[in-house]
């Protein structure tokens, strides 16, 4: 078949339900507690391929394999900042600035009520405090990447997998020069049958 019902596993970025143009596929957590593509209605499926094409996982080769053109090492100057973000601060401070640019900032929060990490959109300083700290555990991205409004500009920030699928979703739609995209260093990311107690017990010490 040409959808990704042909894998057995996955990085469950969720770009493949982001283009499904028939809108059949959901991201659900297996047995194991990841996420990966589940086709709601194999029959609906019109095999156009689309879930294929933005998908890292499908190509063994990297959306953007460029040279690194220089490196830096740097960190917040606000000891509160550096404090609460526990990597630096310089993800949270690079957005700032986008968002005086005019930049919406699609990242990570930790949703205590559906009680995951989620992908969502913030417009605001105040709205951004809340992708501050390490998650530890897989983000859900369906919702945040699906309020992305295509003709506005981005800071899209995510797991490398996540980004490499999401730069072929705005490469195949001919946007990239709206987006800024980050990601980080990333050893892979734990069940969230583990990982959510490691979430919980840091978000519990920042309120502290």
């Amino acid at each position: 078949m040409n959808n990704i019902t042909q894998f057995s596993d996955c990085y469950g970025c969720g770009m493949c339900a982001i283009v499904c143009p028939k809108q059949i596929i959901s991201i659900q957590q297996n047995i194991n507690g990841f996420y990966e593509p589940v086709i709601n209605n194999d029959n609906e499926c019109i095999h156009c391929g689309q879930c294929l094409k933005v998908c890292s996982y499908a190509d063994e080769q990297l959306a953007q394999n460029n040279d690194v053109l220089a490196s830096y090492a740097a960190w917040s100057k606000d000891p509160v900042i550096r404090k609460k973000c526990s990597s630096g601060g310089v993800g949270f401070e690079i957005s700032k600035i986008l968002l005086e640019q005019g930049y919406k900032i699609c990242g990570v929060r930790y949703n205590p009520t559906l009680n995951r990490a989620e992908h969502y959109i913030s417009v605001s300083k105040e709205e951004l405090v809340q992708s501050a700290g390490s998650k530890y555990i897989q983000s859900y991205t369906v919702d945040g990447f699906r309020s992305i409004d295509r003709k506005e500009k981005y800071l899209v920030v995510g797991t490398p997998c996540q980004i490499d699928s999401f730069r072929r979703y705005i490469r195949k739609n001919h946007i990239e020069e709206n987006f800024i995209l980050m990601d980080f260093f990333c050893h892979g990311v734990p069940s969230k049958k583990c990982g959510i107690n490691i979430c919980q017990r840091r978000k519990k010490l920042q309120e502290k």
